[in-house]
């Protein structure tokens, strides 16, 4: 029986690599659930599954010349599909960090502003003092 599998794979891939679509359809009803549930397994993330896995099948397509029919063609489309889902994971973290980073600047820009703000509204007081009361200001807490 696993040489019949192994034979209907290996027809199933040159049909896809002539790029027989009834074949990729097959192909696709066979191994979808599968996928799925591999890369959900993964993920714990429906949506990021069906993004995976369809990123996988198109890439497949895309790419079909290239297919070796002495291999699974099954096997070929985890492997595709656990390249996907890395991918997705390294660009996910990537935006984590330019995010965090953005969060960063943002406090700190925030807080530059605020401090200046306070400065600019101490200075202001500074300069509503009558002179006698800023000049011994000044003097006693700048040394001027």
């Amino acid at each position: 029986m696993k040489n019949n599998n192994k034979f209907q794979d290996s027809n199933l891939s040159e049909r896809i690599k002539s790029g027989d679509v009834l074949a990729y359809n097959e192909l696709f009803e066979k191994s979808y659930s599968k996928l799925f549930n591999y890369i959900l397994k993964l993920s714990n993330n429906t949506d990021v599954t069906k993004d995976v896995v369809q990123e996988a099948f198109i890439k497949l397509w895309k790419k079909r010349a290239l297919i070796n029919s002495d291999f699974s063609i099954e096997n070929y489309l985890f492997k595709i599909c656990y390249n996907e889902f890395l991918i997705h994971i390294r660009r996910k973290n990537k935006e984590k960090s330019l995010l965090d980073e953005l969060k960063f600047e943002i406090a700190y820009d925030l807080y530059i502003d605020n401090e200046t703000s306070q400065i600019d509204k101490i200075n202001q007081a500074i300069d509503k003092l009558p002179a006698r009361t800023k000049e011994a200001f000044m003097l006693s807490k700048y040394n001027i």
